[in-house]
């Protein structure tokens, strides 16, 4: 009923109010065809991502009191864009400054192996979880402890800014323009037949990715874990149901994983591309680009 989820699986539906403002602001501009769709499939804003910052920021105080590891990275995350691009440092920048934060913040309390038990369950939202408990700390909503004790959370944020800085300076390096998302956050397909690829350059990856759990363009990863890609929308299909003959789709890794077929992997570059092939329907279309017929046979 109303907005209540069907079942647990539900996501929290960050990426559904990002499609709605997207359609909005396209439908705003006029009619919209399936190219204006295909862009709001590529989306790779990370939802809810600005509001943490801006609270966090103001937690941890003036930028002259934090240091200078620390305050270099606030100014990163300040004027991040909000994007998170395969090339962006301050999309990189975030997702570990939220990784280290969501320890500093809740493992004292719950201790390792319960932090991740609650966060790789179906419905959490790390970002959600965590912007409520600044949030609160910043309002000074609670008691003298607790997980939104000001001073306790202040001291976190602080704390998180310059562990960010270490972090990223050790894992790639003190230059900052080498700080890109891509780089710690990879996809890597996983063919269905594992064996018949042993020893070949499958070409499955892996490769630096773009987009985060709540991008329309998802690329969810596991907090606390890893920022190895473990979700994407590997189909993706626009269609206009007044000219079918005009349906975009999309199919990654490709229509078939057997090890040396030509189309095992033909689709994965277009697909990372936001680049759809047209899926016709028209005999005329389809003979004149068909390039080999498959024919399914019973066995003896």
């Amino acid at each position: 009923a109303g907005a209540a989820p069907i079942e647990f699986l539900w996501r929290p539906g960050a990426r559904a109010a990002r499609i709605d403002s997207l359609l909005e602001e396209h439908a705003r501009s006029g009619p919209m065809n399936v190219r204006t769709l295909m862009s709001v499939q590529g989306d790779v804003h990370s939802g809810g991502g600005g509001e943490l910052i801006e609270t966090a920021l103001a937690l941890a105080g003036e930028p002259e009191s934090l240091g200078a590891e620390a305050s270099g990275v606030a100014k990163i995350l300040r004027e991040w864009d909000g994007r998170a691009s395969s090339a962006s440092v301050g999309a990189a920048v975030y997702h570990v400054f939220l990784d280290i934060l969501l320890r500093a913040v809740f493992e004292p309390e719950m201790g390792d192996e319960l932090l991740r038990r609650y966060l790789a369950l179906a419905r959490s939202n790390p970002t959600q979880l965590l912007h409520q408990t600044l949030l609160a700390a910043k309002q000074g909503r609670s008691e003298a402890e607790g997980w939104s004790d000001p001073g306790a959370v202040r001291g976190a944020v602080r704390s998180s800014l310059r562990d960010t800085w270490i972090r990223m300076s050790v894992q790639l390096g003190v230059n900052r323009e080498k700080w890109k998302w891509g780089r710690l956050h990879t996809l890597r397909f996983a063919p269905l037949w594992r064996e018949g690829w042993a020893g070949q350059d499958d070409g499955f990856g892996p490769f630096p990715y773009e987009g985060d759990g709540s991008s329309v363009r998802i690329a969810d990863y596991q907090p606390l874990e890893s920022f190895d890609t473990r979700v994407v929308s590997g189909y993706r299909f626009i269609v206009d149901t007044a000219d079918l003959d005009q349906a975009l789709t999309s199919l990654a890794p490709g229509q078939s994983e057997h090890p040396g077929h030509p189309h095992s992997t033909d689709r994965l570059v277009r697909w990372r591309q936001d680049r759809p092939a047209l899926l016709s329907t028209n005999q005329l279309v389809l003979v004149g680009s068909t390039s080999a017929r498959l024919v399914l046979e019973p066995g003896p």
